[in-house]
This record gives structure tokens, C-alpha cells and sequence, in this order.
């Protein structure tokens, strides 16, 4: 069962990967021209991204194994997460819209208008996301709400967190565990697994990125807090 839940992380995080770099690959590509010194406001934003991912990065190595063996199968702690989630979700786009029109909160517009210090907040807010039940794009995007950026802006810069941290997740995964992955799963099957979880991981982004626009975190974070309760009532009587 281990083998097998370590082949579908790795199936579902490939798809994720390859969709991002499907729906953002003008923004990829203007970072990749900037650390070749042919745009700058790529390389910035390159650099804040890489100023983002190192809290995770250097949190996830050090804790990673321990969070996972001693929250890994906590439903209770799980559905804690769900539910104080979804409590900040609501707090933060209760913050957003009662912002002074003088001072409007999540108005940036452009990624590359953060400034470093903003990034490594949002950098420490991905390291909420190694607690199971923690959704690393909630926790990222409500770092962005926080900073400034506007709905559509605080995704894209998730997403494009999310390529780098599940990148090097996934290539940590593959060396020290790869063998696993090979002996669990025939390539074909995994290819099409792949497949699948990139076709859906493109309608996903795209369906988060509309409900933000339009609604913002609310239906979300309700829906966190009604499934915290659902787990409860469930499992609880049988932990």
C-alpha cells in the first residue's frame, strides 16, 4: 500500500507540474530570458520565487519525515487543519474586502511589484502545508491576499511556487525512493496516469483561478469547515 500511495503522489504531482507549465509557459519563459540577462522583470520575479521556496524547501528537509510519521494518518489533526483553514480563509477575505479604498488590500497587479521580503512570507506560509490537510495553493494564496496581491495575481504566483516546490519534491521522491516507483508501476500505466492528472490539474487551476476572480476565498473555506466536520462524524467514533 506504501508503494503504491508513493506511485500516485508522484503520477498526481507530474500532471500538476506539466499543467502549470502549460498554462503559465509565457511567464516561465520570461523568467528563463531573464537569468540570461535578457529580462529583467523576469529574472525578478525568478529571484522571488526562489526567495519563496527556500523556507519550504529548507523546513521540509529537516521536518518532513517526522511531520509525516507523527500527523501522516491523524484524521483528528487532519481535520483540524480543514477547519482552522477555512476559519483564516474567511478571516482573510473579510480583511481583503474591508480594506480603506486609500489602502486597498490584494491590488497588485504585477508579480514582479513584491519585494523580497513579501516573497519570504509567502515562502513561510508554504511551510503550513507539510501539517496533512494544509493544501499548499490555499496556504500560498492566502500568503499572497496578505502581502497585496490581488486574486488572479496571489494564484499565478502559487502556481508558479508550486512548480519549483513539487519539482524538487518529486525529484527528491525519485532519488531516494525511485526503485520503488519502478517496481510498483509498468510505464504505460503511468503515462496515462500522468496524462490524467495533467488534464485535470489544467481544469482545476483554471476553475480555481474563475471562482477566486468572482468569489474570492469564501466558498472555499466554507467548504474546508463543512468537510473538517464530515470527517469527524465519520471516523471519529471508530479512532
Amino acid at each position: 500500500l506504501k508503494e503504491a500511495a508513493f506511485a500516485y503522489i508522484i503520477i498526481i504531482q507530474a500532471g500538476a507540474i506539466l499543467a502549470v507549465l502549460f498554462l503559465y509557459w509565457k511567464t516561465i519563459f520570461e523568467i528563463l530570458m531573464g537569468f540570461i540577462g535578457k529580462n529583467p522583470k523576469g529574472r525578478r520575479l525568478g529571484l522571488l520565487l526562489i526567495t519563496a521556496f527556500i523556507p519550504a524547501a529548507v523546513i521540509g528537509l529537516a521536518l518532513n519525515d517526522w511531520i509525516e510519521q507523527q500527523l501522516g494518518d491523524n484524521l483528528i489533526a487532519i481535520a483540524l487543519a480543514l477547519f482552522l483553514g477555512g476559519i483564516v480563509m474567511l478571516i482573510t477575505e473579510k480583511r481583503r474586502k474591508k480594506a480603506p479604498s486609500d489602502q486597498p488590500e490584494s491590488k497588485l497587479e504585477n508579480l514582479d511589484q513584491l519585494n523580497f521580503k513579501q516573497a519570504f512570507s509567502v515562502g513561510l506560509a508554504q511551510c503550513l502545508a507539510l501539517w496533512p490537510g494544509m493544501s499548499r495553493s490555499m496556504v500560498t494564496i492566502i500568503g499572497g491576499y496578505w502581502v497585496g496581491l490581488s486574486p488572479q495575481k496571489a494564484a499565478e504566483f502559487s502556481f508558479l511556487l508550486g512548480l519549483i516546490t513539487l519539482s524538487a519534491a518529486s525529484a527528491y521522491k525519485v532519488l531516494t525512493d525511485g526503485a520503488i516507483l519502478t517496481q510498483t508501476m509498468p510505464i504505460q500505466p503511468m503515462l496515462l496516469g500522468i496524462l490524467v492528472a495533467f488534464i485535470s490539474a489544467i481544469y482545476a487551476i483554471r476553475f480555481l483561478v474563475n471562482c477566486l476572480t468572482r468569489y474570492g476565498l469564501t466558498p472555499f473555506a466554507w467548504y474546508r469547515i463543512v468537510f473538517s466536520f464530515v470527517i469527524l462524524l465519520l471516523f471519529l467514533p471508530k479512532i
